[in-house]
């Protein structure tokens, strides 16, 4: 193995289903939106202006 170099091992992430209370995603309300996206959308929108105004 390299240096620094990871195993698939290392990156997994398993969570144990036990936490939640519910079966299947059905069961779960919608979300007005995504975490995080919010940011994106910020993001976003500042690059399209930018973009709008160097023409």
């Amino acid at each position: 193995m390299k240096k620094n170099e990871l195993q698939y091992k290392d990156l997994k992430n398993i969570c144990n289903p036990d936490i939640f209370d519910f079966e299947t995603t059905s069961e779960v309300d919608n979300l007005e939106s995504v975490y995080g996206q919010d940011r994106r959308n910020k993001r976003n929108r500042i690059w399209i202006k930018y973009q709008y105004q160097r023409l």
